[in-house]
């Protein structure tokens, strides 16, 4: 008796180990990403893939984006700034494989490296969590300037953005 309940504990938990799927539990199918412009205020839109406007508003602002155009399709965003007295911007938002989704090999989750982050779009994440582009003035130059500023001149929330490269 006690080796069939053992058994049967086995091939439950066989079962479990084998259906899991990281990225839909860990990642979600939808990431809030944060625009915003200097100067703000700028209107934004936002089209998927598909030529859909999925948001319309001014910046700053946070949008919740899906990652994913379909079972095993990345969505890609085009991110359109404008303001009055500046040239429009636009940017190019991809999806790209989350780290959660190699989980599954690790877990042995064939199910949910297959099916499940595939049909719910988890195996994706947006590349950016927050998206900050500088406008430039109509008629301006659009060549870009590089400012060299000491780490300990700028504020907390642009320390907060900054990331390392080696």
């Amino acid at each position: 008796m006690k080796t069939r309940i053992v058994k049967l504990m086995a091939v439950t938990m066989s079962v479990a180990l084998m259906s899991t799927s990281c990225a839909t539990i860990f990642n979600g199918s939808k990431n809030d990403v944060k625009f915003d412009t200097s100067p703000s205020q700028a209107s934004i839109t936002i089209t998927n893939k598909k030529g859909d406007v999925v948001y319309q508003g001014q910046t700053p602002t946070e949008v919740s984006l899906k990652t994913s155009s379909g079972f095993f399709g990345k969505e890609q965003y085009k991110i359109k700034y404008s303001k009055d007295g500046y040239q429009d911007r636009i940017v190019v938002l991809d999806s790209r494989v989350s780290g959660w989704y190699w989980g599954n090999i690790l877990l042995g989750g064939v199910i949910g490296m297959l099916i499940v982050d595939p049909a719910t779009g988890s195996m994706y994440s947006l590349k950016s969590e927050m998206e900050t582009e500088q406008l430039v003035p109509s008629g301006g130059s659009t060549a870009q300037e590089m400012k060299i500023i000491n780490y300990n001149d700028i504020d907390e929330e642009m320390k907060a953005s900054l990331y390392r490269i080696y």
